[in-house]
């Protein structure tokens, strides 16, 4: 009788989860998708696109599929949507990696209709050195060429380029693509300069999407606490609901209340504290190559210096403004006609010295194998007091 009355008691235990919860338990388990993946092989051949695939279990319901991706040199990751012909299996097409990658990362997430993400560990991928990768790093200044070389340089590219195209579009494992068609949409859940992707070189644009599509901020290991913007924060509190918290260590929280964001990285700079003369240092380069003389900062919210030029000293000009509260530094340039802008990120250090994402500004260029280069090619700038 014990025995039945045990029976009795979990039965009706059940039973009033099944009120609580109507369905909830069951629609629960028939949405858990499950993602499998096998790594291709452990290479890639620099210059080429890839193709992942994953499979994933109990499909029904996903509102999305997305495989996050980053070079090695990158802290954060972009994102490209994967396609499905219906039968489970989710595929995708990475841009191609560009010599001295070093590596990719990358990872699958899916998103059900209660916004439930699911994801995978990180895989990686290793370039492989060939002996065209060792002449395009004689040029791959391509990236951060100052605007008077572009030209000089894309030619060696193209003709480079043109030979490992013969040399290895037969050779590729089947995971490469030899023959790149169309561009690559490219997702971003930072401001786009957050995540510069370095390391790729194709046609590819990189779009942020709004913020209750910002699925990955929410999960650990995706991202980076110091590369995460004020901006992406309150993203995050979005995709949740409001039921976020972020501590300015970038950890996270599951209990309730409202978005706190960090300090300014910058340790609450002021305008007044950039309205001062600089010099400006590129990570990958001189900003202009070889800078000559230092930018002027002025209260009236535009700049100017001198740059190398072929023909010597060339003076350059633009407009500048900070934001105190997010501290985020948007510099343009303006000299002949020609815009671009420079930097539109948060700045990190003190009033003495300070870094801030940004980008260079190049000529836009397509070489003969329709891979595009964009006009601003990006670069953390280091800017110092003088």
């Amino acid at each position: 009788m014990k025995k039945w009355r045990g029976v009795l008691k979990t039965l009706i235990v059940l039973l009033s989860l099944l009120l609580v919860f109507p369905g909830g338990m069951l629609n629960a388990a028939a949405v858990k998708a499950g993602i499998d993946h096998n790594k291709p092989g452990d290479t890639y051949i620099p210059g080429f696109r890839i193709n992942l695939e994953a499979s994933v279990k109990n499909p029904a319901g996903l509102l999305t599929t997305r495989c996050y991706f980053r070079a090695k040199k990158d802290k954060n990751f972009g994102f490209v949507s994967m396609t499905t012909s219906g039968d489970g299996t989710y595929k995708a097409i990475l841009p191609a990696p560009f010599v001295g990658s070093e590596e990719v990362h990358y990872l699958f997430v899916s998103v059900n209709a209660a916004k439930k993400v699911n994801r995978t560990k990180v895989f990686i991928l290793e370039e492989e050195e060939t002996k065209e990768g060792i002449k395009w790093k004689d040029v791959s200044e391509i990236h951060e060429v100052r605007l008077d070389r572009i030209q000089e340089a894309a030619e060696k590219f193209v003709t480079i380029y043109d030979q490992a195209k013969s040399a290895y579009a037969n050779k590729l494992p089947n995971y490469q693509v030899p023959s790149p068609k169309g561009s690559i949409q490219v997702g971003s859940e930072l401001p786009v300069n957050d995540v510069p992707m370095k390391g790729f070189s194709d046609q590819a644009s990189v779009t942020e999407v709004p913020d209750n599509l910002k699925y990955g901020l929410s999960e650990k290991g995706i991202y980076e606490p110091e590369g995460v913007s004020t901006k992406a924060i309150v993203g995050l509190a979005v995709v949740a609901g409001g039921a976020a918290a972020i501590a300015a260590s970038g950890g996270g929280s599951d209990g309730g209340g409202s978005v706190a964001p960090p300090p300014g990285p910058g340790g609450g700079l002021t305008t007044a504290d950039l309205t001062a003369t600089w010099s400006i240092q590129g990570a990958t380069s001189d900003w202009h190559s070889a800078s000559i003389g230092p930018y002027v900062f002025s209260g009236g919210g535009t700049w100017s210096g001198l740059a190398s030029s072929p023909t010597g000293p060339q003076s350059v000009s633009g407009t500048w403004s900070f934001d105190e509260t997010t501290q985020a530094l948007t510099m343009q340039e303006t000299t002949a006609g020609y815009s671009a802008t420079i930097s539109s990120g948060v700045i990190s250090g003190t009033a003495s010295s300070f870094t801030v994402n940004g980008v260079l500004p190049l000529i836009p260029y397509t070489n003969n194998f329709g891979v595009s280069y964009p006009s601003q090619a990006p670069d953390t700038f280091t800017f110092t007091k003088q």
